[in-house]
């Protein structure tokens, strides 16, 4: 969703924004949903790829779909028939305290409530999100899913919604964090999908994200351009 990030002027859940539909080709039927983002305010959408696979849930084997998502969480569903069965964060998160098992909504922090308060507030992950576009990839032999994820967070505040001629229309200050000295700005990560885990650091990233897929081969992951 792009447009109006400060909420004041759009209500409740907005759906079908920042969220993943299962849809019935042949009529256009809305099977299930799940939205990532209710009200989504940060530009954490949930654009990117969804990736499929059957894996062990608590000793059965489910038809899985899974989604690293900006806000941070990765989420693992039944696509059969969109049960929730996790939805760990896999990086630093802060808009949100958990998602919520039964309803499938993040729970919103202190940290957006000060914000939608006026306040400014340091925002984890910050808009480039837990992970981009970037594509993951999942090894069935492993077990685990291999992404190019990001450590990052922005100083954000909303402003009032109103137009002005070559600047952006989102209602949001968005500015810089101050970071830590030394410390990575994103990584390549091997992570487990039911707990968004990382299993194993295999590469700090120090200055430029980077932008490149994920590709998962007999031989090991290995990054694909």
């Amino acid at each position: 969703m792009r447009g109006r990030w400060n909420p004041a002027v759009r209500g409740g859940d907005n759906l079908y924004s920042a969220s993943v539909l299962a849809i019935k080709p042949k009529t256009g039927e809305i099977v299930w949903h799940r939205q990532l983002v209710p009200n989504e305010m940060f530009d954490l959408d949930a654009v990117w790829e969804w990736i499929l696979a059957d894996i062990d849930v608590k000793g059965v084997k489910r038809k899985v779909t899974m989604h690293f998502s900006r806000g941070g969480f990765l989420y693992v569903i039944d696509r059969t028939n969109g049960e929730l069965l996790a939805a760990e964060p896999f990086e630093k998160v802060n808009w949100a305290t958990h998602v919520d098992m039964k309803t499938g909504r993040p729970v919103e922090s202190e940290v957006s409530k000060k914000v939608r308060a006026g306040e400014q507030i340091e925002l984890w992950p910050g808009q480039w999100g837990g992970k981009n576009w970037a594509h993951a990839a999942f090894n069935p032999e492993t077990g685990l899913l291999y992404a190019n994820t990001m450590h990052n967070s922005r100083l954000v505040k909303f402003e009032p919604v109103e137009y002005k001629v070559g600047q952006r229309y989102v209602g949001l200050q968005n500015l810089p964090a101050p970071r830590e000295a030394g410390s990575p700005i994103a990584h390549v990560d091997a992570i487990e999908p039911l707990t968004g885990k990382h299993k194993l650091a295999l590469l700090p990233i120090m200055d430029i994200p980077h932008y490149s897929a994920v590709l998962a081969t007999a031989g090991g992951p290995a990054l694909h351009r």
